[in-house]
C-alpha cells in the first residue's frame, strides 16, 4: 500500500471519529430539550415555561459566551402585557462563585399572578459580575425580550 492511501485511509478514520463525537456532544447538550432559546453576544438562554393556575414557572439554562469567567449572577424575568405594563417579575441568584466561559447554570423562576396570553412579552435581565482579575470586577447587565408566547426575539425600535 502506497503511502498516500494510507494517509488517504489515517484521515478517513480521523474525519469518521470527529463526525461521531459531534454527533454525541449534539446528543450531551444538557438544553437540548429545552423548547424556547435566545442567544446574544454575551449568553445562550434556553428555557421551558410551564403554567399552573395563577403561578408561571420558567425552567432553563444561561450559558456564558462571552466573558472568561462571570460571577455575581442574577436574573429577572420580567411580563409585560401589550401596553408595557409589569404583570410580574420574578429574580434569582444564580451563582455566587463564578461561571466559567462556555459553562452553563440552570435557573427557575417562578412568576406569581402571571397568565401568559397573546400578546405578553418576557423580559429577561441578567446581571452580572465580569471578572477581570481584580476581586469584584466590573458590574455588567444583559437584557432582552421576547413574545412569551412563542419565544421569538423582540427587537426595539431607537
Amino acid at each position: 500500500m502506497s503511502l498516500f492511501v494510507g494517509r488517504l485511509i489515517l484521515f478517513g478514520v480521523i474525519a469518521n471519529l470527529a463526525a461521531c463525537a459531534g454527533f454525541k456532544a449534539l446528543e450531551d447538550k444538557p438544553d437540548a430539550k429545552l423548547m424556547y432559546r435566545h442567544s446574544s453576544s454575551d449568553f445562550t438562554v434556553a428555557w421551558n415555561t410551564v403554567q399552573t393556575g395563577k403561578i408561571t414557572i420558567l425552567d432553563g439554562l444561561i450559558t456564558n459566551v462571552q466573558n472568561i469567567r462571570i460571577q455575581d449572577i442574577d436574573l429577572m424575568v420580567v411580563v409585560l402585557d401589550t401596553a408595557g405594563s409589569r404583570l410580574s417579575e420574578g429574580t434569582v441568584l444564580l451563582d455566587k462563585l463564578g461561571l466559567r466561559m462556555n459553562d452553563s447554570v440552570s435557573f427557575s423562576v417562578k412568576l406569581v399572578d402571571a397568565i401568559i396570553t397573546k400578546g405578553n412579552i418576557l423580559e429577561f435581565i441578567i446581571s452580572y459580575r465580569i471578572n477581570t482579575g481584580s476581586w469584584y470586577g466590573r458590574g455588567a447587565q444583559s437584557r432582552f425580550k421576547v413574545d412569551a408566547v412563542t419565544g421569538v426575539a423582540i427587537v426595539e425600535q431607537r
